[in-house]
């Protein structure tokens, strides 16, 4: 049943929260089986095509949201869970949660577990934005070191997951080419960013 462009009250100051009618309709049963449907926050970043086949070779199925235009982001989220009813939210970077936390208390709201995995410094990300962190929320973090600052700031079911590559891209040919090390590392430390961020926000 479609219930038409999603409405909001105001409740609690400022944060915008849904109506009951939206809600009910975002509550149902979720993660019936060990595999189900996955809402995605897309940005266009390759890592969102990778994790979103990444996803697919284990039986989920994807279900892509364009995080622009930023104006219409919430009412478009409302109607595909409402629409589509996937089991879970998966996003890359904390990637459409707003500094005011209104995304997050609407997937409180709808009792709908998120996945947010930082493959960049959380620390740069969410700055003071504390309003994000949630019981609903698993945070892994490419960095183990991110760890403690997550939990600091309410994040307490976050884990290392690191960075890897898709076999499907990626694969091992030793017939034609012959490896010096047994590792290999192709990346770049981003001290030079880190440092001129931290000069721009006023971190020293």
């Amino acid at each position: 049943m479609m219930l038409g462009t999603p409405k909001f009250h105001q409740m609690d100051g400022n944060i915008e929260r849904l109506t009951p009618r939206i809600r009910d309709a975002c509550r149902y049963p979720r993660l019936k089986s060990g595999s189900g449907t996955v809402l995605m926050i897309d940005a266009g970043y390759f890592i969102q095509r990778e994790c979103a086949d990444g996803f697919e070779q284990n039986d989920w199925q994807v279900i892509p949201l364009r995080l622009k235009p930023l104006n219409t982001f919430i009412e478009r989220f409302l109607m595909t869970v409402v629409v589509n009813k996937p089991d879970i939210l998966f996003t890359v970077n904390h990637l459409g949660f707003d500094t005011a936390g209104v995304l997050t208390r609407m997937l409180e709201e709808m009792e709908m577990p998120f996945i947010s995995w930082f493959v960049d410094s959380p620390e740069f990300i969410l700055l003071d934005h504390k309003l994000n962190s949630s019981s609903m929320a698993v945070v892994p973090v490419w960095e183990r070191s991110y760890l403690t600052f997550l939990k600091r700031f309410g994040f307490n079911n976050c884990f290392h997951l690191p960075l890897a590559s898709n076999p499907k891209v990626f694969k091992k040919n030793y017939k034609t080419i012959n490896y010096k090390y047994k590792t290999t590392f192709v990346g770049d430390s981003m001290v030079n960013s880190s440092a001129e961020w931290r000069k721009r926000c006023g971190m020293h």
